[in-house]
């Protein structure tokens, strides 16, 4: 069959609720572990099952399954489970109802990257999860088992698996003797299997002779699709012919006589003689010819028999004949009959076709006798029907002895009669031996024994558990159940040491028995019958408790108190009260039946009880919480427990407290939980609490539980001592607060399932770390991979959702970036849609890295181990994109699997607010463009991107009156309060490129250049939040966020030229983990990045990676590199700028050596958000009457070397004075030092001076105690003219301090204050 649509789920809350140990599956699915009621034991008689496995190279991974019965099967009965190196099974391939597999056909499931040749015939090509599937049940190499499993309402079973759930093998299963058979081989079942094989590892045998597979080499693709199989047919005994002179081989041609062996009767009505076959010489015939039929009395007057054939007892045959007649009449038909002389088998009128040879099994099914016999068969040929000239030719009659087929017997033992503490952990075995003739040879295999070899059971949660075996119809099997802690430690029953007493059980498989498989009723331990009374109209719940620890404590005596049982089943009413049961040693069980009528159970779902005891009239109750079960449909016993849950403790048990670490990963709440919220490990301690660590009191059911602290993204972790041998019962919780739960489902901030358990063993000692568990799926989401590294990304879209951006059911999300498989297009890896909660949407997905190329990425100069990446949204039409925003960047502190914290998709966040229809306005001044001669507005044009128009472009008009650009009423769906980013953007004309044009710009490209860089938002989008109106006030702004008063010219600059002195002190830099900075070889350079001032200035824009700066000259490079004179870290640049330029930078400092062989650099900040970049500004001097002019040189604040984070500086006032017109001089005539400005100040201010000739400077900062605390310049030779020192005064505190300029002879004192 083909193209089936199959749904994948990674369906982790029912499968490992059900199956933790793999065999459980025999549970029912959907009801809840613990409880298994007697009749949903289910039997494993199913004729489908796994024929061809192919563990291939790359991604050839496929199974084939096999319907060998008669009839259509559906495939939404069933689903396909998965684990992964030994796990539990944590994945699900479910069959959508109506997906019918024919019979004798085959259905191929197959990892979508498998060639041409595996998908061509494949039913399913499955996806994997980092490809944007949801399930790896495609993805095998070896060492992973699947199991197909039936579903019947709420009953499922096991019909089929290959491997086990219960270990890892290492690379793989040994199949046929051959190691590590399912890795990097093909496996074929086997053309006489006809059912599935339940038992774990069982159809890969030791050897071929009793394997179920046949093993071919790797990428073998002979058999996919089309698998070979012999129905059910007897079979000769090792080809034998049972009776004598087979086929005639020994008789001489032309024979007319009996012969040995044969006999001939009323040869006066027939002539009989022996003939070769034209056909086939070598083969001989007998040949009758009728020759007087009608006158023979009856109908054997005309026989060919076989004589003398021994039938054994007890044996199976089928009888066989194969013949040819020539009818001379020429019918199409005829008859004949067919009998034997003692055995009983007669068969008359047998209409054969003629004309061609015939092969018959003429009995119906094998035959079976009491006693051995010699029996003459025959065939007669009736007068009634036959006429004369007939002839019959007879190749042979045969007695075949049936080889018979092994039964699948299933075994069910409840050990509520064992006085012992056994526990699933522990081990059970069936023992025991055959008797027989094993004619199928089923007991070859050795699963049955006297010893500890013998063949496990395995539980079925509670006191139920299961085996099945093969054997022989006929044969009989002497058995009984052993109970151990592992199979040579046995549990104790009296003196009987882990054997139930008494005689042997039987169990005879009727010789005639002719079934696939049967189940022997459930068999209780050394009773053999059930310890509470069986009624067909009630249902008997038998409970079991061990009193042992509190007999031994002192606090029950078994002489004077009592135990008993109260619960809602009777409305917690009078309840039961226990009689003594089976004892050993210290144990003490009670033991007592509740029966309700089948009209009480009725309405009764889940059970509430508790043990209780009666002592002196004193009701005694266990500790909370309550046990719980599911009312069962029939009789069920509860698996025993100790009173209270207090076992004994170990004789080297620890009393001394332990410190228990627990740690959640919430990357599976689908919820908004952000690390300032509140998680919590909520749940009750049970135990005597020997060390008295109080845990009871902190850790509860209610909000006053211990917190967990966010230890960084996904994880939270909790510390707090337990006593030794006490158990927690435990739910991790979140919320806002411990008052407001986040949601998950109807749960309210909790986990849904199971209570959590923990034990600390009693011998425990030292501190204990539990490994990281996950919040509500209680395992990792996904699967860890030999040399990748797993990363879980997850993102909110559900703003994208609310304003119809982003539609989950067509539209997909992609993870954008570097290093491999992710990448900037197309061919980047998609997300899952996880789901909503609310307004609240996510897409979630694993992505595995090379570990090696996860290793040495390091972009943008980040640290090695550093993933940068970036959402972006396909919604199909065009308009979809990156989110804004920075690029995001993770380092990894190790190479493990991880989780990414969910972020917002562009840092935007769904409202609760309702969807606004509003307008947007913008306004922009580019005159620092124009002055700079890079804007024409008769053929340039400006226009706003942003969030609004998913980055496109809204050309903006220009304003002839106001002089500005205008972009108005821009329609926008959103709601309020959202924020929206933006920038403006100058699209040059297309003349602007052409170097023969006189408008040619060097260094632009007239589209692709124009981005801004507003140093008000620290080079980052600028942002605004939406307003409740219909129309949003308009942005008022300048492009870069410059003035045009910022332009600094010849004319305007004092002297008409000017230097800018840079400076950074190095000293944090030298810590750097990813290139830790070397003083005595790395250089330091200005990456200058504002594009305009770089443009002006004669500056090479070194790109985001520098990719441009190995390319600048020698001349250019020494230019801006900064210099360390004194060695004392802070290094300095002087620059001298090329005017007109605008006053602002933006720029960040690379180290390194980049010319040599090997060199590298390492440059700080990048990305898109404040901080990207260092902006600075040289100061205006503004006069009282409004006018703007520059000094001469301008210093810098000196900058701390980050990372990234970078800082950056507010535009300054261009209209607020700085200074009196009188102090205004075209040309400096005196030495003098202004007034700082502004004063007070916090933390930065600028000093100005004047020099009337060129001479040495010091400036200095003193405190009002005479203590030098800032040196600003040192002994540096500077020019005549204005110049003008920024003095940032961020590590000293709020007072007056003393300014101090000496220039040659001059010297003066001014006085500041600062006030933070």
């Amino acid at each position: 069959m083909n193209n089936t649509l199959i749904t994948n789920h990674n369906n982790m809350n029912t499968i490992n609720t059900i199956l933790k140990r793999g065999l459980v599956a025999l549970l029912a699915i959907f009801v809840s572990v613990g409880t298994v009621h007697a009749q949903e034991i289910m039997t494993h008689s199913h004729g489908i099952f796994f024929s061809e496995y192919i563990e291939g190279g790359g991604n050839n991974k496929a199974f084939e399954i096999f319907n060998s019965t008669d009839d259509d099967i559906d495939l939404g009965n069933y689903i396909v489970l998965g684990n992964y190196n030994g796990n539990p099974f944590n994945d699900t391939l479910r069959f959508p109802v109506g997906t019918m597999l024919a019979s004798m056909d085959v259905f191929v499931v197959a990892h979508e990257g498998a060639n041409s040749e595996i998908t061509a015939v494949a039913d399913s090509l499955i996806q994997n999860p980092y490809d944007g599937g949801s399930s790896y049940i495609a993805v095998f190499n070896g060492d992973d088992a699947r199991a197909l499993v039936h579903i019947d309402g709420t009953d499922s079973t096991i019909v089929d698996y290959f491997g086990t759930s219960d270990n890892d093998p290492g690379s793989g299963w040994d199949v046929a003797g051959i190691s590590a058979g399912t890795k990097d081989h093909t496996l074929v079942r086997k053309v006489d299997i006809k059912r599935g094989n339940p038992i774990p590892i069982s159809s890969f045998g030791t050897e071929n002779s009793n394997s179920e597979w046949e093993v071919f080499d790797k990428d073998n693709l002979d058999f996919i699709g089309d698998h070979k199989f012999e129905e059910y047919k007897p079979k000769d005994s090792d080809g034998k012919i049972v009776n004598k002179n087979s086929d005639f081989q020994d008789v001489q041609l032309g024979t007319a006589a009996n012969v040995d062996g044969w006999f001939f009767q009323k040869t006066d009505y027939a002539t009989f003689e022996f003939i070769a076959d034209t056909a086939n010489p070598a083969n001989t015939l007998q040949k009758t010819t009728i020759t007087n039929i009608e006158n023979a009395p009856n109908a054997f007057a005309v026989q060919v028999a076989s004589s003398e054939n021994v039938i054994k007892a007890n044996t199976e045959y089928m009888f066989k004949v194969r013949l040819y007649i020539e009818a001379s009449n020429g019918d199409a038909t005829a008859k004949i009959n067919f009998s034997t002389n003692t055995v009983g088998v007669n068969k008359f009128g047998m209409v054969v076709n003629t004309g061609e040879w015939l092969d018959i099994s003429v009995s119906d099914a094998p035959i079976v006798i009491d006693e051995e016999v010699t029996a003459n068969i025959g065939i007669h040929l009736s007068h009634n029907t036959q006429v004369n000239g007939d002839i019959i030719y007879l190749d042979y009659i045969r007695v075949v002895e049936v080889k018979k087929e092994p039964v699948m017997v299933h075994f069910n033992v409840n050990t509520s009669t064992m006085p012992d503490t056994l526990r699933d952990s522990h081990f059970m075995q069936i023992r025991g031996g055959f008797t027989g003739p094993d004619v199928t040879g089923a007991a070859a295999n050795g699963m049955i024994s006297w010893d500890s070899m013998s063949r496990h059971l395995y539980p079925m949660g509670g006191d139920y558990w299961w085996s099945d075996f093969s054997m022989s119809p006929g044969d009989t099997l002497n058995y009984k159940f052993w109970a151990g802690v592992d199979p040579e430690t046995p549990l104790t029953n009296g003196s009987e040491q882990g054997w139930e007493s008494g005689d042997n059980n039987v169990f005879i498989l009727p010789a005639n028995f002719a079934g696939a498989d049967t189940t022997v009723d459930l068999q209780f331990y050394e009773t053999r019958q059930a310890p509470y009374p069986v009624s067909d109209d009630s249902i008997s719940l038998f409970f079991r408790v061990n009193m042992g620890p509190a007999i031994k404590s002192g606090n029950f005596d078994p002489a004077t108190d009592s135990v008993g049982v109260r619960g809602s089943f009777d409305g917690w009413a009078s309840g039961i009260t226990l009689t003594p049961g089976a004892n050993q040693g210290d144990n003490y069980f009670f033991e007592g039946t509740k029966q309700l009528s089948l009209t009480e159970a009725e309405p009764i779902t889940d059970v509430n009880y508790k043990f209780i005891t009666v002592s002196g009239g004193e009701i005694g109750w266990e500790s909370d919480p309550n046990r719980t079960f599911t009312m069962p449909a029939s009789d069920t016993t509860l698996h025993w427990d100790y009173f209270d849950r207090l076992g004994y403790p170990s004789s080297n048990a620890n009393t001394d407290p332990v410190n228990v670490t627990f740690t959640v990963n919430m990357a599976t709440l689908m919820d908004t939980l952000r690390e300032h919220h509140n998680v919590q490990i909520k749940g009750a301690p049970v135990g005597a609490d020997g060390a008295g660590t109080g845990l009871g009191s902190i850790i509860t059911w209610d909000s006053g539980s211990l917190q967990m602290t966010n230890i960084g993204g996904d994880l939270w972790q909790a510390s707090f001592d337990m006593s030794p041998g006490d158990q927690l019962n435990y739910k991790f919780w979140a919320g806002v607060d411990p008052e407001t739960p986040l949601i998950n489902g109807t749960e309210q901030g909790w986990e849904s399932g199971d209570n959590n358990v923990f034990v600390l063993p009693p011998t425990a000692s030292g501190d204990t770390v539990l490994p990281v568990q996950w919040y509500e799926t209680r395992m990792k989401p996904f699967e860890s991979k030999t040399d990748s590294v797993g990363i879980w990304f997850r993102v909110n879209v559900g703003a994208e959702v609310q304003l119809e951006n982003l539609d989950p059911e067509t539209h997909t999300l992609a993870v954008r970036g570097t290093p491999m498989p992710l990448a900037w297009d197309d061919s980047a890896p998609t997300l899952n849609y996880e789901g909503a909660n609310g307004i609240n949407h996510f897409y979630s997905g694993v992505i595995y890295f090379d570990s090696d190329e996860l290793a040495a990425s390091a972009p943008d100069n980040r640290p090695a181990q550093t993933v940068k990446y970036k959402f972006f949204m396909n919604n199909g039409t065009g308009d979809g994109g990156y989110e804004s925003g920075s690029d995001r960047f993770v380092t990894l502190g190790s190479l493990a699997d991880t989780t990414f914290h969910w972020d917002y998709f562009s840092g935007k966040r769904p409202s609760d607010s309702p969807v606004l229809n509003t307008t947007l306005n913008f306004e922009v001044n580019v005159g620092i463009l124009e002055g700079l001669g890079y804007f024409n507005s008769s053929i340039d044009t400006v226009f706003a991107r942003g969030t609004f128009n998913g980055w496109g472009q809204n050309q903006m008009a220009f304003n002839s009156f106001s002089g500005t650009y205008e972009a108005s009423n821009i329609p926008f769906t959103t709601t309020v309060g959202a924020d929206v980013a933006y920038k403006y953007y100058v699209k040059w004309d297309q003349s602007r490129d052409d170097e023969t044009s006189v408008n040619y710009l060097a260094g632009i490209t007239h589209d692709g250049s124009g981005w801004e860089e507003p140093g008000v938002t620290g080079g980052g989008d600028r942002l605004f939040q939406i307003v409740d109106a219909e129309n949003q006030p308009k942005r008022s702004e300048f492009f870069n966020g410059v003035e045009p008063k910022a332009l600094m010219t010849s004319a305007n600059v004092d002297g008409g030229a000017m230097t800018v002195n840079f400076s950074i002190d190095m000293s944090p830099a030298v810590q750097n983990t990813s290139q830790p900075f070397d003083a005595s070889n790395d250089s330091v350079y200005l990456f200058v990045d504002t594009p305009f001032f770089a443009l002006t200035n004669g500056i090479t824009v070194p790109g985001d990676g520098g990719d441009q700066w190995l390319l600048i000259s020698d001349e250019e490079r020494e230019r801006l590199r900064f210099t360390d004179e004194d060695g004392d870290m802070i290094y300095e640049l002087t620059l001298e700028l090329q005017l007109p330029t605008p006053n602002h930078i933006g720029f960040r400092v690379s180290y390194g050596e980049p010319t040599s062989q090997d060199g590298s650099l390492f440059t700080h900040g990048s990305g898109f958000a404040a901080g990207r970049r260092h902006y600075q500004y040289v100061q205006p001097i503004v006069a009282e009457n409004g006018s703007v002019s520059w000094p001469s040189s301008y210093t810098m604040p000196t900058l701390t070397w980050k990372v990234d984070n970078l800082d950056w500086e507010t535009p300054p006032d261009y209209n607020t004075p700085t200074t009196s017109s009188e102090s205004e001089v075209e040309v400096v005539r005196e030495f003098a030092l202004n007034q700082n400005y502004p004063n007070p100040f916090n933390p930065t201010t600028n000093i100005s001076f004047s020099l009337a000739d060129a001479a040495p400077v010091k400036l200095t900062v003193y405190n009002l105690l005479g203590q030098e605390v800032a040196t600003l310049i040192s002994g540096k030779v500077m020019n005549a003219g204005t110049h003008t020192v920024a003095f940032n005064a961020s590590s000293l505190s709020s007072g007056v301090y003393i300014y101090r300029l000496e220039a040659g002879s001059f010297v003066s004192n001014k006085r500041m204050t600062l006030i933070k």
